[in-house]
């Protein structure tokens, strides 16, 4: 069988299986980068949109859109009069009740609905960020108490406690960023963080500020500022902060330096604001940050996350399989089993073994059940990338002379011997 026949074959099996299970979000999503990969571009944008109509805010169908419209529209980006027509499908919806006028346990005013521009949603709100209201509390993070007990008493605490703050000298003008291994689930402690507050949530990276007319990169960082104030109460979250702000010394264009200072002006003046925005940051290698932003007032406050513990991964792996029974394998048996990987990994894995089912079965016919052969193979091809993540701390560390600054991982460095 030739490549070519092959590759519409799982094709061919794949749009029976999302035919047969239409709400399906992982089935369709697969799809959408098949047929995405074998250029049938017009295809992935539609499923993209039926992705994110049934789960508002899915980022791998967000990522897919974009690159199939800039292939429909015939470039890198897509155009506005191309987005304006499905930008709707894919908004966030709140869930649940709506913010009280006044929040109860930090008294914030959420900005009134009717004081906001007409129009739901912009086209440029794409490169903005899409805000959310998190349906998860530090109440839904399994496992990491150390990272909850973290969060609550030296971040929460504070923030929501104004006496606390008088009294201890503690000031959340700091933000707090959260460090590790990448893939650990720094960006869902944060969501569950806003979700804990009952506030907003804006993710930004630096695609969303850094852009072919670098000039604007600036600016572009100030209106997503603009943007968390407008949705306030807001939690702000910076991804891979050493890539949006790395030293300045290692940048070879002036535009870089730009941005490392605007992010700081931006800080500040969150730090004067009313404590309506709150950022939080997420790096796998803080110490390639700007020392200007880890300087007291910037992000000061530093939380190791570290791959999922037994409970994590527990709950990781039943969500995953959402009550499908692994034939062969039990349950423990594979939360054993994945010891060492990250959040990202293990979910990778159940996605990959489920697939890899559908993609077995008949055309046509029913999906097989998943088996213990499937997480097997799966298995065998994972490669961990915590312990290189953990070899290159420990030399950073070793040879950097930063070790107090991050106590929290020499310690765990010197207890497992990594």
């Amino acid at each position: 069988m030739s490549a070519m026949s092959a590759e519409l074959e799982t094709l061919e099996r794949l749009q029976a299986a999302v035919s047969a299970e239409p709400d399906n979000v992982l089935l369709r999503a697969r799809f959408a980068r098949l047929l995405l990969e074998a250029e049938r571009f017009e295809e992935a944008l539609r499923h993209c949109v039926l992705v994110l109509d049934l789960a508002p805010g899915n980022k791998e169908a967000l990522d897919l859109a974009v690159l199939a419209a800039g292939k429909v529209g015939g470039r890198r980006r897509p155009s506005p009069s191309l987005l304006a027509g499905w930008v709707r499908a894919w908004a966030p919806r709140p869930s649940g009740p709506e913010l009280p006028a006044r929040h109860p346990r930090l008294g914030w005013s959420p900005v009134d609905a009717s004081q906001r521009q007409p129009g739901a949603l912009r086209p440029i709100d794409l490169h903005l960020g899409v805000v959310e209201q998190p349906g998860v509390t530090l109440a839904d993070v399994r496992g990491m108490p150390l990272v909850r007990s973290r969060i609550t008493s030296g971040f929460l605490g504070p923030l929501r406690h104004s006496e606390m703050r008088r009294l201890y000298g503690r000031s959340l003008r700091g933000g707090l960023l959260l460090y590790g291994p990448p893939g650990c689930g720094k960006t869902f402690v944060a969501r569950a963080t806003a979700g804990e507050l009952g506030a907003s949530f804006l993710a930004v990276d630096l695609g969303n500020v850094l852009d072919m007319w670098l000039s604007y990169s600036e600016q572009t960082l100030h209106e997503i500022f603009e943007r968390a104030r407008a949705h306030a109460p807001c939690v702000l979250f910076v991804d891979e902060l050493d890539a949006l702000g790395r030293k300045r010394a290692q940048r070879r264009y002036s535009v870089g330096r730009k941005v490392v200072a605007q992010l700081v002006a931006e800080l500040h003046t969150v730090g004067q604001d009313a404590e309506d925005v709150v950022v939080l940051a997420a790096s796998a290698q803080p110490w390639e940050a700007d020392i200007l932003l880890r300087q007291p007032g910037r992000f000061d406050h530093r939380l190791l996350v570290l791959p999922p513990d037994h409970e994590a991964r527990e709950s990781i792996l039943r969500a995953r399989l959402d009550g499908q029974e692994v034939a062969g394998l039990t349950l423990e048996e594979l939360v054993v089993q994945t010891e060492g990987l990250t959040a990202a990994e293990l979910i990778d894995l159940c996605n990959e073994a489920l697939l890899s089912a559908a993609e077995a079965s008949p055309a046509g016919g029913p999906l097989r059940a998943v088996t213990a052969a499937d997480f097997r193979r799966q298995l065998a091809a994972v490669q961990p990338s915590a312990p290189a993540w953990f070899a290159a701390a420990r030399d950073h560390l070793r040879y950097s002379g930063e070790s107090a600054s991050y106590e929290e991982l020499a310690s765990y460095l010197r207890a497992t011997r990594r």
